[in-house]
């Protein structure tokens, strides 16, 4: 029996970093305010880490989770993002970008505050992500997809065949 692995991860422009000011443990959190794991006391935001909070979040992803996904599935040279419910108007699209994490998760989030939810199980990957205008959830799913070499759209979609 082929037991699937599922990896999960969620990524917010509310993440924060926070202090103890009993033990000085630096922690972070897409959720608020938290409570320190080795005092027990509510730790206070802090300012020195602007934006890191998400560092190692995005290197475990870049070197590892998503190399992984990539080679369960022939390492292809470009993906395919699948979109719906996308925006207020709840629009259908997609995009086909290299695979690179950077322009990958580039490709998923928006001018504005979100939360942007992965998951990889076996070889399905997909993400959905949450915002003002998509209160419900955007939905996308990731996967390969062989580039045309003439119109360099997905083979799928160019009508370069048609034309022959």
């Amino acid at each position: 029996m082929d037991t699937k692995v599922k990896y999960t991860e969620t990524f917010t422009t509310t993440c924060g970093c926070y202090d103890c000011p009993n033990c000085n443990v630096l922690s972070t959190s897409d959720e608020g305010e938290l409570i320190c794991e080795e005092c027990k006391v509510d730790m206070t935001p802090s300012d020195y880490c602007f934006e890191a909070c998400y560092d190692y979040k995005h290197e475990n992803w870049a070197n590892d989770l998503f190399p992984q996904w990539l080679a369960s599935v022939g390492n292809p040279d470009y993906v395919k993002i699948s979109g719906k419910n996308m925006g207020w108007l709840h629009q259908e699209g997609y995009a086909v970008v290299e695979t690179d994490w950077d322009k990958l998760y580039k490709a998923l989030t928006i001018n504005g505050d979100y939360r942007l939810e992965f998951v990889v199980e076996g070889k399905d990957f997909t993400a959905k992500r949450y915002s003002h205008d998509e209160p419900t959830g955007a939905s996308f799913t990731i996967k390969p997809t062989p580039i045309c070499g003439d119109c360099l759209y997905a083979v799928d979609t160019c009508n370069c065949r048609e034309r022959g």
